[in-house]
């Protein structure tokens, strides 16, 4: 029988090893991928402390999906309590019926992202707990 200390270091070798893989894959996916889109994210390109700049990102947001091809909101309970949601959304609603060449409306909502996450957490927790457990038995 291995060493529990022994067993130890060498999963967390190869969790590194694969996590150093993954960072250099997503890196060189980075960095070697022609970007095609642009993309306008409303809550990290409209300034959220000065109430002026903030009135001017949310009087320019026709203008943005003027220039859309999709919109994706990422709905949860409190979309529909922020007045600037219900803005860009009724404008998205509006240049996507007057106009064929304007933005597709695509609703996701945000509660799928924790049951995503958590479904990958517990499948990797699984992974983790059967390699240890082929490792420790006696060959």
């Amino acid at each position: 029988l291995a060493c529990p200390l022994q067993l130890a270091t060498e999963v967390q070798y190869y969790i590194a090893l694969a996590v150093g893989c993954g960072l250099v894959a997503l890196l060189f996916t980075m960095l070697v991928w022609p970007c095609r889109e642009m993309m306008f994210l409303d809550k990290a390109c409209i300034d959220q402390v000065d109430d002026e700049a903030k009135s001017d990102g949310i009087q320019s947001i026709g203008y943005f999906l003027s220039r859309s091809r999709r919109v994706i909101v990422l709905w949860d309970a409190s979309y529909f309590t922020r007045l600037w949601c219900i803005v860009e959304f009724a404008a998205s609603l509006k240049l996507s019926r007057t106009n064929t060449n304007m933005p597709e409306i695509s609703m996701r909502p945000l509660g799928h992202a924790t049951q995503t996450l958590l479904s990958l957490l517990v499948n990797t927790s699984l992974v983790v707990l059967k390699t240890l457990a082929d490792m420790a038995e006696p060959s």
